[in-house]
């Protein structure tokens, strides 16, 4: 006897989006043995992407767009809104989407059965990012979960994210409480940390399961080559990454179910003052998941650089 197939709610957060929407739509509609309910936000396009997502919304009713249309001005709080307003009704997963990526066919199948089967609440993977010229690059973030990594990084692009109902709900309900000038920038990394504070178990698959669309807009994109290099230098050098995750362990205090030296990280990283600062240097093993990354991390503590 056939079993119903899982039911999943895609979020699909739009802007500006004209010249790769339709694509990314049709691949997450022709999705295999999954029944899809697809709800769209748009941020207040300007170049057709509106017209476009209401006219699918009025002739394939598994295609629902949020009412409000009217400029967030981000990806980030584009999603809050759907997380706080999408009616998901019955649904048992949900899943995030980007307007510009291709999903593989079975990408949902492939997630709501690795969450059953290794009974877990939320899982991504690894993509293979790809650029108009032709070049390839696989992008690999499935190294092993650290202690407390979600406060320093996602688990890899929000596009490859899918939680079970229960993990939705309660982040819904915390996205409910706070105003988006409250929250991360960036909601895939609150996502993330949310589920691994409140005890939610996270796996990283290493099979790739969508493409991960590379161009001059996107929001964060693949961290490749001498300019991405430049840009990550500057927002750090700014202030805006210790900011994020000091802003995280504020809000994630409460909610923390790990150990008390967890909590007595956390701490540290809100107040973060001279003798923090070391302390937290010699538990950056806690923090990312290479080990590159934890040498950068170290030193940027000990100089200030952070």
């Amino acid at each position: 006897m056939n079993l119903p197939n899982k039911k999943v709610a895609v979020l699909l957060a739009t802007h500006n989006g004209i010249n790769w929407i339709e694509e990314q739509v049709h691949s997450i509609l022709e999705q295999r043995n999954v029944d899809i309910r697809l709800i769209i936000s748009d941020d207040g396009s300007t170049d057709g992407t509106y017209p476009l997502v209401k006219q699918l919304a009025k002739t394939d009713a598994r295609v629902t767009l949020l009412s409000d249309h009217s400029a967030v001005n981000g990806a980030g709080k584009n999603f809050y809104r759907l997380i706080r307003q999408a009616d998901i009704l019955d649904a048992d997963f949900v899943a995030f989407a980007d307007q510009d990526d291709i999903w593989l066919s079975n990408k949902l199948e492939y997630q709501t059965h690795t969450l059953i089967k290794r009974d877990v609440d939320a899982t991504s993977g690894n993509v293979v990012a790809f650029w108009d010229d032709g070049q390839r690059a696989f992008i690999n973030k499935a190294q092993p979960l650290k202690q407390l990594d979600y406060l320093f990084e996602s688990a890899g692009p929000g596009c490859s994210f899918c939680v079970n109902r229960a993990l939705f709900d309660e982040l819904h309900d915390f996205v409910q409480k706070h105003t988006d000038e409250n929250l991360p920038d960036l909601h895939d990394w609150l996502i993330y940390a949310y589920a691994r504070a409140a005890n939610y178990q996270w796996y990283i698959e290493q099979r790739p399961l969508l493409k991960y669309r590379q161009h001059l807009h996107n929001v964060v994109g693949v961290h490749k080559g001498f300019r991405a290099s430049i840009k990550r230098l500057v927002t750090v050098k700014q202030r805006w990454y210790r900011n994020q995750v000091q802003l995280l362990s504020y809000l994630l205090l409460s909610y923390c179910q790990e150990r008390k030296t967890s909590k007595s990280l956390m701490h540290r990283m809100v107040r973060l003052n001279f003798s923090d600062r070391f302390v937290l240097a010699f538990n950056v093993s806690k923090f990312r998941r290479e080990r590159s990354h934890q040498l950068v991390l170290s030193l940027m503590l000990i100089t200030y650089v952070f």
